[in-house]
């Protein structure tokens, strides 16, 4: 390295060669250098209301954006539960087999134990999260845990309710840039309750931050189709919310997607002989 005294001034890199993988960097005077990175975010998960009618349907919009460096390629899975689930027990459910970090143990998470198999870190192909074991390599020991666990979802191994809304894939996002994906949710099946929406991206090639690759907020109520307000009784109170949105249409200052009971976008009849099927009925 050759330092040169600028008067007036710290001490100034004059000259720096750096080798990487593939290329070399050289510094003079004046510049500086910045690292390459790989980032994803999950940015935010906003669904369209916050209260829907069991067996109807309403839809989760989720942002991503890449932080980082290189366009990305990477599948963005929305889930649903009845309880907010803490990183050690993804962590936990992570060492069970769960490389995608999604919450199932699947064919998605042998392809990238396949991938990242006899790598360790520094290797081109070294992912820590098939490192099952934490030993530093992925080999035969971890392929043998995911084998073992396979099937499995973290719902069941819990003890929670939830599921899968749906996967998505964002292809080739270029740095700095953000992406929105739409889920819809269907609720038939779904037992009355809370439940929390969760998004959640797994780690890409080269990604060392992934404490922001999730994101688990707004809750939604599932009840009694009619139950504008959520309150677990269909009423009169209902009645008058969907009364004042009677006729409107998404977009408008009237709109209100709770009384949008069929989610149609539109506040009508539809909406109206639901809830009077469903009036005077309790949870």
């Amino acid at each position: 390295m050759n330092f040169k005294t600028i008067t007036g001034r710290m001490l100034t890199l004059l000259l720096l060669t750096v080798l990487s993988v593939s290329s070399k960097v050289t510094l003079t005077v004046g510049e500086s250098f910045s690292s390459t990175t790989h980032d994803i975010v999950v940015e935010g998960v906003i669904p369209n209301k916050t209260v829907v009618g069991q067996q109807f349907s309403m839809n989760i919009t989720v942002a991503v954006k890449n932080q980082g460096d290189f366009p990305e390629t990477f599948n963005v899975t929305a889930l649903y539960s009845n309880e907010a689930l803490t990183p050690e027990q993804w962590e936990t459910f992570r060492r069970k087999g769960d490389v995608s970090r999604d919450g199932y143990i699947d064919k998605i998470d042998w392809r990238l134990m396949q991938d990242a198999y006899g790598s360790h870190p520094g290797s081109a192909n070294w992912n820590p999260d098939a490192d099952l074991n934490g030993d530093g390599y992925v080999t035969t020991a971890d392929i043998s845990n995911l084998q073992g666990n396979y099937g499995m979802d973290i719902w069941y191994y819990f003890r929670v309710l939830g599921g899968s809304i749906g996967r998505q894939t964002v292809n080739n996002l270029s740095a700095t840039n953000s992406e929105t994906l739409v889920f819809t949710w269907n609720t038939t099946g779904v037992p009355y309750g809370n439940y929390i929406f969760i998004a959640r991206a797994p780690r890409v090639l080269g990604e060392t931050d992934i404490t922001n690759n999730a994101y688990d907020d707004s809750w939604v109520i599932v009840t009694i189709p009619g139950d504008v307000n959520g309150d677990k009784y269909v009423t009169s109170t209902d009645f008058n919310m969907l009364a004042g949105a009677y006729g409107t249409s998404k977009g408008q200052p009237a709109y209100k997607s709770e009384a949008d009971i069929d989610d149609d976008s539109y506040v009508g009849s539809a909406d109206f002989s639901i809830l009077a099927g469903n009036y005077g009925k309790s949870i």
